[in-house]
């Protein structure tokens, strides 16, 4: 019976573990997102000044 009981443990860390290394992902995406948005805009904004 408790070696039920260690392995529901030993899961719970591993699913817990697995949600910090996720949201230490996201959050670097979320915040290097404003720095993607820009370079995807900015060969728009330099073709339509070229053409104006």
């Amino acid at each position: 019976m408790r070696y039920l009981g260690l392995v529901k443990w030993l899961r719970l860390k591993a699913v817990d573990t697995l949600n910090e290394l996720f949201m230490t992902v996201m959050d670097m995406v979320i915040k290097l997102s404003p720095i993607g948005v820009f370079c995807l805009i900015t060969p728009v904004i330099a073709f339509r000044r070229k053409n104006s």
